[in-house]
């Protein structure tokens, strides 16, 4: 503005870029002046029918349209339409797009017949033009519906609900080729669509209802195995020697992104601003590489026939028994039609999809998800408090934690369980794939009249429903067992693998021990865990007349369990854990924390923490090893500390049984209809069958006891690893332990 005339195009493009920004900013005010400025000296300076000024035009419409100016968003797109018409062919892009902006507009004025016959002739275009499973493609065929739906033409809008369903499918074969963390953003956008599609069943007729129910499911399901890193994935990929280098290459970048993870290095002022962009840009380009590495391991593996397609729910329900069914639960936007406009409000919900073997899927609704939540975490605050002195009302030996967690906890039965036992008589083994807030739970730990539900009900927890429809695969060679216990935080540990190392700053904070694990010097001894590895050992020795390996005090290192974890069949670790809450804030060094993070810093240090959480969600949980409280050595490097990141790179493609006997190691971040990214899935990821981790910090001793009982019964008694550690589970409660000592312990992967 001080170098150019008013109506320089270069003065008109950067207030045309501008006015962009506020309007995705929320600054609609500010973005309707600037267009309108843009759209002007366009004028006075373009023919009528120049792209730019067309798509000034096109900038001005969406603007009005957000301000709730219609008709004047409505002039204006019908003007950019017949320009566009007379100059491009009938398929060309832009047109589409100015076809597209005119019926969002029509829509909200309400003329859904004119919305309609523009939406078909877009999606006739895109079918002509592109592949089944392209995101335009999705979006022309949900648009379609939804014009449907506002003309109350219900056969049409359950067609097009049909073919946006099929279409989903073939989203998620390709997504299975991608990488795990682009397969996650994709898959997100079509749970977005999803959600539309369960709001357009409900207007179906009731024996429509089913046939869509079930697509539904089948959809979601597909969409969730496309998210999941599988283990069987991963064992494939191990068998394959081509495929040698690029694992190698991202076991290199995933330890090199965890090192990078919990701050830039300081200089002697501190951190500067430019220092966390540079930190951030760093971030970005580790997880990066590791996508397009990871992409081409999924995309050779494709090649080779491994996972090509997601399983169908006529394949799930072949695969159930008699008197078993899987719920598969779904917290989602539940939206609801206002009679007047068609325009819906939203609330967070959660439902389940329950199937029976007779293929049968079917909804049910279980309220708002915010209410689910509090009982969730009710039950959970209440379990982990320790026994007071009795009060009034409370039976001898409760506290009133206890009473209201219980009731919390039946309550929460009532609301997440019940309604779905109802449509499920005579069952009683249940498959379920859980979602969100009830990853904070135990659903076999809920209370059921002087019983817990698991005690009338044998539950199996998965991440997808793939483990029941794939053969499971079968050990080969002598069984080897690992075990790592009793570690020495204070140790001096010298590490060989100096590429490999961690770079981090300072541990991250640990959640679950004591102390601030952000500055070192945290982690307590855990005495109880040298005779549980011990006790374990015997046990296997016993059993398999085999010789155990046991790693203990200054040997419990990062190098030791990668040089010895590879052809594992059965791995223990019993140490401390930790992982960063979602709503905290990114590890910093101490000079970053100053009041001055409210300005442009404090935005830097934001952007940084959605890059982290985003990019690398599996850098904000791991586990304690030797050397853990010495912080940095003379390299710069933490060895001491090991992050879910690094886990996944593991060789544990022969691991049937992984158990991580720490605090807190399932618990992570969450993403609704995605699962969660913690420990444990960083252990499927690496290849483990079956994986054992923790909700909540459990006593020493009790854990040590639980263990010992679990593996006697494993591999003395021969029992499924479920059924071992439930019976485990019910001896020591037998024993009056409360049940925060036993319930906290999750169990995952294929069932026994």
């Amino acid at each position: 503005e001080r170098l150019l005339p008013p109506d320089h195009p270069h003065l008109i493009g950067a207030k045309h870029n501008l006015a962009g920004t506020r309007r995705q900013l929320g600054d609609l005010a500010g973005a309707h002046k600037l267009s309108k400025e843009v759209l002007a000296g366009f004028e006075r300076l373009l023919p009528p029918n120049h792209p730019d000024l067309l798509r000034a035009k096109e900038s001005l419409a969406l603007t009005r349209v957000e301000l709730g100016d219609l008709k004047g968003a409505h002039e204006l797109s019908e003007e950019v339409l017949a320009a566009r018409e007379r100059l491009l062919p009938a398929d060309h892009p832009d047109l589409l797009t100015a076809k597209q902006n005119l019926a969002v507009t029509r829509k909200r004025l309400g003329d859904f017949a004119g919305a309609h016959e523009l939406s078909e002739e877009i999606l006739a275009a895109r079918e002509r033009l592109l592949p089944a499973d392209h995101p335009r493609l999705l979006a022309a065929r949900q648009n379609l519906a939804v014009t449907y739906g506002g003309l109350g033409d219900l056969k049409g809008l359950r067609a097009a609900s049909v073919s946006l369903l099929e279409s989903q499918r073939a989203v998620a074969s390709g997504l299975a080729c991608q990488a795990p963390r682009l397969a996650r953003s994709g898959a997100l956008l079509e749970l977005h669509r999803l959600e539309w599609v369960r709001f357009w069943v409900r207007f179906c007729e009731q024996e429509e209802r089913a046939g869509l129910e079930l697509l539904m499911a089948e959809s979601l399901e597909a969409l969730r195995d496309a998210s999941v890193a599988s283990p069987e994935v991963m064992r494939a990929a191990r068998r394959v020697p081509g495929l040698r280098p690029t694992l190698d290459e991202i076991e290199k970048v995933r330890r090199e992104a965890a090192g990078t993870a919990h701050g830039p290095t300081p200089s002697e002022d501190g951190v500067s601003e430019e220092d966390v962009e540079a930190w951030r840009k760093d971030l970005f380009a580790l997880g990066e590489r590791r996508d397009v590495l990871e992409a081409e391991v999924r995309r050779q593996l494709d090649e080779l026939g491994v996972r090509s397609k997601p399983p169908t729910m006529e394949e799930v329900a072949s695969s159930l028994q008699p008197g078993e069914a899987l719920v598969s639960y779904w917290r989602y936007v539940r939206y609801e039609q206002d009679p007047e406009t068609w325009a819906p409000s939203s609330t967070s919900s959660l439902l389940a999809f329950v199937t029976n073997p007779n293929a049968a899927a079917r909804i049910v609704e279980l309220g708002p998800a915010a209410e689910l939540e509090e009982l969730a975490l009710r039950w959970r605050e209440g379990i982990g408090k320790p026994i007071r002195r009795r009060s009034r009302g409370v039976a001898p030996g409760e506290s009133q934690a206890v009473v209201d967690a219980r009731r919390a906890g039946e309550r929460l039965r009532e609301r997440v369980l019940d309604p779905v036992l109802e449509s499920l008589a005579g069952v009683r083994e249940l498959y379920i794939v859980l979602d969100d807030l009830l990853f904070l739970v135990r659903l076999d730990a809920l209370p059921i009249g002087e019983d817990v539900l698991g005690g009338r009900l044998k539950l199996h927890f998965m991440t997808t429903v793939r483990p029941l429809v794939d053969e499971p695969s079968q050990p080969e060679g002598e069984p080897r067992f690992l075990a790592l216990g009793n570690v020495d935080y204070e140790a001096a540990v010298e590490d060989a693998r100096v590429d490999c190392l961690l770079t981090v700053a300072r541990p991250p904070r640990r959640i679950g021990g004591e102390g601030d694990g952000t500055r070192g010097g945290s982690y307590s001894g855990l005495s109880a865990t040298g005779p549980e590895i011990e006790a374990t050992g015997e046990s296997f020795e016993r059993a398999f007349e085999l010789e155990p390996e046991l790693l203990s005090g200054a040997d419990a290192t990062k190098a030791s369990l990668f040089e010895l974890a590879p052809g594992v069949r059965y791995l223990h670790v019993a140490t401390h854990g930790w992982f960063v809450p979602e709503d905290e804030a990114v590890s910093m060094h101490d000079s970053a924390e100053r009041e001055s993070e409210r300005g442009s810093f404090g935005m830097s240090l934001e952007r940084t923490q959605e890059t982290l959480a985003g990019f690398l969600p599996e850098t904000l949980c791991g586990l304690a090893l030797a050397g853990a409280n010495r912080g940095k050595n003379e390299l710069g490097r933490v060895p001491g500390i090991l992050t879910a990141e690094e886990l996944a790179t593991l060789d544990l493609s022969s691991c049937e049984l992984a158990v991580l006997s720490a605090c807190e190691t399932n618990v992570g971040h969450r993403r609704a209809g995605q699962g969660i990214q913690s420990l444990q899935t960083s252990l499927h990821a690496a290849g483990v069958r079956t994986a054992i981790t923790s909700l909540w910090k459990v006593d020493d001793a009790a854990t040590r006891q639980l263990f010992e009982l679990f593996y006697t019964k494993l591999w003395q008694e021969g029992l499924g690893p479920a059924e071992a550690l439930w019976q485990a589970k019910m001896a020591l409660r037998a024993e009056g332990h409360p049940l925060r000592d036993w319930a906290g312990w999750v169990l995952t992967g294929q069932p026994d």
